[in-house]
């Protein structure tokens, strides 16, 4: 610590401390002798009474003369400083008042949320500016005010937005927030940098800690002041931490299972019901009891009728925090499932190349709902492809074609690439040594070149399903499905593949037992294509014919349909929309955005509010309304906080931290913060404790006037 003064002038005063000391030397009485005839009449002198009258007048004059000089130290006004600030005492502050807004600071405590409690804080940073300063308001969301993100001298501005903040859906930590302050800080003329952090100190918002931007603190060494918002104790929370949606197929009629794991926050048990809405209709409830600080899950199965209940929300009752107690989502329903059956010699091998098992497996799938576009299943050559409208037909299977022709293949790429899914059964004897190229050595459908057939030797037998990749949604679909039995299923042969060392997009599905990739699957533009390295026919295996075909078939269907369907965010997130084109994004309170493809891809930035938000293509007749969710981060509603030594440690020899109890104390803390701890009142207040001092002393011990004794006869 270094002490400095603020009035260094009136040092000038120690002067007068002298002053006692030199009035106490020129007033001592000169000894005189005087003539005594006799010395019988004096009274004896008492020695030690001399002595002690002495001692008191010292005490007296130590007293005085330190009294003098608190008074003159006092009137310098010295204050303590850090050694290792570097700011100066005395100047103008550019002061950044960071608002948590995280949907945590909703909490309520003593009937309140947290978040009028940081506006307390925020109003006292302001009001306490002083003549010169400028200040900002940012929210740690990132969705600050425009007329206070950056720094102005117009209290009447800053004291309105804070007036007007209010929590937001997002989950942000504060690291991001503290970055945009320093990068604000590092701009400014001022000589004084100032961080006010007004935060309900959860710990998920200071996660992760290497995240602080210590280096570029390092740079301008700012004042950093925390301002603590906590609850009690006696929390009720559940939190809707995840949803798993399954179902066989995403089309109207057919069953949804959705599992929703609820957890307790808190420790004590809590009972709550879970209610699962589509549309505006309450679909079902469910108990729950969740013993504490552990979660539950809580199954819903339903079927949904019409694609108006492809979007709904999940929720809990009410607590202390409400905006973790309800799940948005969508499930990309669909009216019809209209499919195309490409096969080289269209209908007439059907039999032979195995599409007739497959047009069979599809059938349930047609619907005869009056309302739905134009479904089932068609019908196709290769050459075909130029003269057809691929965009109408859900998903593409071919099935044996040896190749594609150039301008059949460039509407079949341009189909993938918009958008487009295709499964591929390869069997027969693809061409890959066409002169002008085929499809299956074009890199733009496949990320791996076809070499050879593989076959089983007849003494040897078929070999069958091998290895699954078991984080695939495919993998985990089908493991949930009771009763199947893939050991039946025999493969004779199969095509090897060799993939492109480049080409990252490859996935595995699947291997057969003898170490062949069977079914492989990649993303082409905004498409995919699924290969399955072997026919459909009984010459390859014996798969179609066998329970699990249509299972497995309505799996892959379902994870290539909702991988463009289905979008699921948290606030704040930048979303890549499924569909194309210009398109009008409705949010959940009605605000509508235009949004228009750059780089064929259409991205819309404005997901600051949890719920479904519908998608529209403007331009585009007779185009279905897509839905995607946005939901806060589950995180958010983990009631686990951090100490003020805790956070405090987060920024080690970074910057001056100090923590902020309450509004009212902020104000003092900051002056001290800019000046220093100040010394004057304490040297006062010991300059008045000497004065009583001193006076006592002074009418106890000086002698005093004895009283006539009357006259001697």
């Amino acid at each position: 610590m270094i002490l400095n003064f603020l009035n260094p002038l009136f040092l000038i005063g120690l002067i007068a401390v002298a002053a006692p000391v030199l009035l106490h030397i020129l007033s001592r009485q000169k000894r005189r002798r005087i003539p005594f005839s006799t010395l019988y009449f004096l009274r004896k002198i008492d020695v030690q009474s001399a002595k002690r009258h002495k001692l008191t007048d010292i005490l007296l004059l130590l007293l005085r003369t330190l009294m003098l000089l608190l008074i003159t130290l006092a009137l310098a006004r010295p204050v303590l400083r850090p050694a290792n600030r570097h700011a100066p005492s005395i100047g103008e502050a550019t002061r950044i008042i960071i608002l948590d807004d995280s949907y945590s600071t909703r909490l309520k405590h003593e009937q309140r949320p947290l978040f009028e409690r940081e506006r307390e804080f925020a109003r006292a940073a302001v009001e306490t500016l002083r003549s010169g300063d400028d200040a900002a308001i940012l929210m740690s969301s990132g969705f600050d005010s425009p007329g206070t993100a950056s720094p102005t001298g117009n209290t009447a501005i800053l004291l309105d937005a804070v007036e007007k903040s209010a929590p937001s859906d997002s989950g942000t930590p504060l690291a991001s927030a503290l970055e945009r302050a320093i990068s604000i800080l590092a701009q400014s003329q001022k000589p004084l940098n100032e961080i006010i952090l007004i935060t309900d100190m959860q710990k998920h918002a200071f996660a992760p800690p290497d995240a602080m931007p210590n280096e570029e603190m390092r740079k301008i060494r700012p004042q950093i002041y925390i301002c603590p918002v906590r609850a009690g104790q006696n929390i009720s929370n559940m939190t809707i931490e995840k949803v798993f949606i399954t179902s066989p197929l995403p089309l109207a009629g057919f069953p949804v299972i959705m599992e929703a794991t609820v957890r307790n926050q808190t420790e004590r048990a809590l009972d709550s019901t879970a209610n699962l809405w589509t549309g505006n209709e309450l679909l079902m409830q469910k108990k729950l009891s969740i013993p504490p600080s552990a979660s539950t899950i809580a199954t819903f199965t339903f079927s949904p009728k019409s694609t108006s209940e492809k979007s709904g929300y999940l929720t809990v009752e009410s607590d202390d925090l409400d905006s973790d107690n309800t799940y948005y989502f969508n499930i990309g329903i669909l009216k019809s499932l209209h499919t195309l059956i490409v096969t080289s010699e269209g209908t007439h091998v059907m039999e032979k190349d195995g599409s007739l098992f497959l047009a069979t497996a599809l059938e349930p799938l047609e619907t005869g709902d009056a309302e739905a576009p134009s479904g089932g299943v068609d019908y196709a050559s290769p050459d075909d492809l130029a003269s057809i409208s691929l965009k109408t037909y859900s998903i593409l299977f071919f099935v044996d074609v040896i190749d594609i022709a150039e301008t059949p293949r460039e509407a079949l790429k341009k189909f993938i690439r918009d958008g487009g899914c295709a499964l591929f059964f390869l069997g027969s004897s693809p061409n890959t040594n066409s002169s002008s190229g085929s499809i299956y050595t074009d890199p733009d459908f496949f990320p791996f070149i076809i070499q050879d057939t593989w076959e089983v030797n007849a003494g040897e037998g078929a070999t069958d399903f091998g290895e699954w990749d078991r984080t695939h949604p495919v993998t985990q679909s089908l493991r949930k499905i009771p009763n199947l039995d893939f050991s039946t299923v025999s493969f004779y042969k199969g095509w090897r593949v060799r993939f492109h060392t480049a080409d990252t997009t490859a996935r595995i599905l699947v291997y057969t037992r003898n170490d062949n990739p069977l079914i492989i699957e990649n993303n082409r533009g905004k498409g995919r294509i699924v290969t399955f390295a072997s026919g459909l026919s009984p010459e390859w295996n014996n798969l179609a014919s066998r329970p699990v075909f249509i299972p497995l078939l309505y799996e892959l269907i379902k994870n290539l349909l909702e991988s463009k369907s289905r979008v699921y965010a948290t606030v704040g997130d930048s979303i890549k929309l499924p569909m194309t084109g210009p398109l009008e994004v409705t949010t959940p309170d009605g605000t509508k955005y235009t949004v228009t493809p750059e780089k064929g891809e259409s991205t819309f930035n404005h997901t600051r509010l949890a719920g479904n938000y519908t998608c529209h293509a403007t331009q585009t007749a007779g185009a279905i309304d897509d839905v995607f969710s946005v939901n806060v981060d589950p995180a958010e509603g983990n009631m686990e906080w951090i100490s003020n030594n805790e956070a405090k440690k987060l920024f080690p020899e970074v910057a001056n931290v100090t923590v902020c109890p309450s509004p009212e104390s902020l104000g003092l803390i900051l002056a001290e913060g800019r000046e220093g701890k100040a010394l004057w009142h304490y040297l006062m207040l010991g300059a008045l404790l000497l004065f009583l001092l001193e006076s006592h002393l002074a009418g106890r011990l000086l002698p005093r006037k004895e009283k006539g004794t009357g006259e001697t006869g």
